[in-house]
């Protein structure tokens, strides 16, 4: 079970750096597409906010994804110092669903690279919360 645990964690982390590859390729078409998309422009402020935000995710997410990547052998040997890395990027991992979840509306599930994403980051929350789970009770129940 541990081999498997630390297979899914993992790929979910490949999930995660891929959606945050994702998150930074779509910056210029989506930044087009805001543009260009409405009847009017949109101010500077909310163009700026909207290239800031689609930066910071992407970039914050490939981190994580090393992380959830990185740690899930030392996890899966029992190394204490791996348990609080594995906690928090699983925290944060499954944090983002939870936010799409009260932040999006359900239209914004008909843009193709959003629905990829919030399917990505999905996945790999299911996964990284069942194998940090499944190595620290593995981790527990080995003295």
């Amino acid at each position: 079970m541990r081999e498997a645990a630390r297979a899914v964690m993992r790929a979910a982390g490949v999930l995660v750096g891929a959606a945050g590859i994702v998150h930074l390729a779509i910056i210029p078409i989506f930044m087009h597409w805001f543009t260009h998309s409405a009847a009017s422009p949109p101010a500077p402020l909310a163009e700026a906010a909207m290239l800031l935000n689609h930066t910071v995710v992407g970039v914050l997410l490939l981190p994580v994804g090393v992380s959830l990547w990185a740690v899930a052998q030392p996890l899966s040997d029992r190394q204490k110092w791996a348990a609080p890395i594995a906690l928090s990027a699983a925290g944060a991992v499954l944090a983002l669903p939870l936010a799409l979840v009260f932040a999006a509306k359900a239209e914004m599930l008909e843009a193709p690279a959003f629905a990829a994403a919030v399917i990505m980051i999905s996945a790999a929350a299911a996964a990284v919360a069942w194998a940090v789970i499944a190595l620290l009770v593995r981790r527990q129940d080995a003295g």
